[in-house]
């Protein structure tokens, strides 16, 4: 049974499979304007109308540059629906109703089409991640999506669980050491303590998690104190504005002042001003931190490390509070392959854990209840499927 690791983000999506050799691959979704290889991409789907008044589904990079340029919305795109999740009411598309599940399935059958097209075998298996404290409805949902994609099996793994794989892997740590997972995202943050034994993660207690106060979150924060001042009358969100907030956020990473404009009007922030805005949401991170780290020291668990993973996480202001809170811990930032990919690494390197001396290879042929199915027959089935999703 071939797997593929899924990590559906809030703001992306990234997946990785193992070949035949053993070795993590990661799923390529296209190239940037630089002809690099994009490894993950936009957790945004739209389902435009064409000539016919036929839904085509537009999902990635397109869908989220259409989003900031229709400025005020769209009813037709669809953006995180990983956090807001609606299990009941699902969603208003082109004024008729689409569930939450099918419209999660639509975003996976593109994730599933593009490793199978890239690997040439059919994935029947799918380890997702979620956040450590999802709720059981989100998963059973999830769940329900994965296997309209056709996935036989589907395994749910907590993204911080995932993320300290991939940091194991990466940094090949020494055993009997403490470390703690910081998984600061676009939506949630997850924070987990492990022990390392034997380069297994052996976690201590069960992960902590927060939904919305992640990057999107505090994008949404900055985009609020804008309009405000730009248009106070205005009571709708800007996806163009969001964006330019987005860029000044992770530029702010790197300098120390940044402008944007909006309806002809200038706003500059310096990384003081900024950090003491976005402190409603990044507080409830470094909070949450601090829980953790207590919890630590009354079970008398060292901290060696701090594993920091997700884009939120990369703030200044997260990693001079983690370096105050845990000053005798050392920080590591993911350094392997691709860029942002732990979740979606760690967790077939997981798999990999908890399956060995289990093939996972595509040597040609495969045996199946008698049948025979060649790699050509596979790559006959992908072919077909794509022929399919154009259709």
């Amino acid at each position: 049974m071939n797997t593929l690791s899924i990590d559906f983000g809030t703001s992306y999506c990234a997946a990785s499979y193992l070949n035949e050799a053993a070795q993590v691959v990661p799923i390529v979704f296209g190239l940037n304007k630089y002809n690099g290889r994009c490894y993950k991409f936009p957790s945004v789907i739209q389902y435009a109308l064409d000539s016919n008044n036929q839904e085509q589904k537009v999902i990635g990079e397109i869908a989220l540059t259409n989003l900031i340029q229709s400025n005020y919305g769209d009813s037709s795109i669809v953006s995180k629906i990983k956090t807001e999740l609606r299990e009941t009411s699902g969603y208003i598309i082109n004024g008729k109703p689409k569930k939450s599940a099918v419209i999660v399935s639509d975003i996976i059958s593109k994730i599933k089409f593009q490793a199978e097209k890239q690997s040439g075998r059919i994935f029947n298996r799918a380890i997702i991640t979620h956040p450590a404290q999802y709720e059981s409805t989100k998963q059973d949902l999830m769940v329900k999506a994965a296997q309209a994609c056709g996935f036989e099996e589907v395994v749910l793994l907590e993204e911080p669980k995932a993320a300290a794989y991939a940091f194991l892997d990466c940094y090949k740590l020494q055993s009997d050491k403490g470390a703690i997972v910081f998984d600061y995202g676009g939506g949630t943050i997850d924070i987990a303590y492990l022990w390392i034994d034997n380069k297994t993660p052996v976690f201590k207690f069960a992960p902590v998690s927060q939904s919305k106060c992640g990057g999107e979150y505090i994008d949404l924060l900055l985009h609020n104190i804008i309009m405000s001042k730009a248009n106070p009358c205005a009571n709708e969100i800007s996806p163009a504005l969001l964006d330019t907030c987005s860029r000044m956020k992770v530029n702010l990473s790197h300098s120390e002042q940044e402008t944007i404009v909006f309806n002809g009007k200038a706003f500059t922030f310096d990384l003081d001003t900024f950090n003491k805005l976005i402190y409603p949401k990044v507080g409830i991170a470094i909070s949450l931190l601090k829980d953790v780290v207590k919890q630590c020291e009354n079970c008398n668990l060292p901290i060696d490390y701090i594993f920091l993973n997700g884009g939120s996480s990369r703030l200044n202001i997260i990693t001079d509070t983690i370096t105050q809170i845990v000053p005798d811990a050392e920080i590591l930032k993911y350094d392997g392959i691709g860029d942002d990919l732990a979740v979606a690494i760690g967790g077939i390197l997981y798999h990999k854990n908890i399956s060995k001396g289990v093939s996972n290879q595509l040597d040609g042929t495969t045996t199946k209840s008698k049948n025979v199915i060649t790699k050509n027959d596979i790559l006959d089935k992908i072919r077909k499927r794509y022929n399919e999703m154009k259709a």
